[in-house]
């Protein structure tokens, strides 16, 4: 029998599937990962384990690329080392000074992704992919 985590980790994962293969899908079906890290430290968990999973694939495009890597892109996998290094420190020993270091580091975040596009709803920022 299947609990409604289960299910709910299931349905995750048909969704990753379905958006490797070009699927696209709105925001709000990714709500369900709100209901999975109701408990903070699970998800702060499960936030890191992404972040690294993130840097890991950036890693292994970078490989896969012949010739050189552009500079913005050089500079998103540095961003990507650091923030994943900040979140594992903050993790082991949250602090205030941890939690600055990683709000200065969203905010630099924030400006490498910061085209944006007229939308339905307003703005809409542009994210860019970071796996192939």
């Amino acid at each position: 029998m299947s609990t409604k985590p289960d299910s709910q980790v299931l349905r995750l994962a048909e969704t990753a599937v379905a958006l490797r293969k070009g699927e696209n899908f709105p925001a709000t079906r990714l709500t369900v990962l709100k209901r999975l890290c109701q408990d903070v430290r699970g998800g702060t968990r499960f936030l890191v384990y992404l972040a690294v999973a993130v840097r890991d694939q950036m890693g292994r495009e970078q490989q896969r690329r012949r010739g050189g890597r552009s500079q913005a892109r050089a500079h998103q996998q540095r961003l990507a080392s650091r923030a994943v290094a900040a979140m594992k420190r903050y993790l082991a020993s949250p602090s205030e000074r941890e939690a600055e270091r990683l709000f200065e580091l969203l905010d630099q975040v924030f400006r490498v992704q910061d085209t944006y596009e007229p939308g339905p709803w307003g703005g809409a920022r542009i994210i860019t992919r970071c796996v192939v």
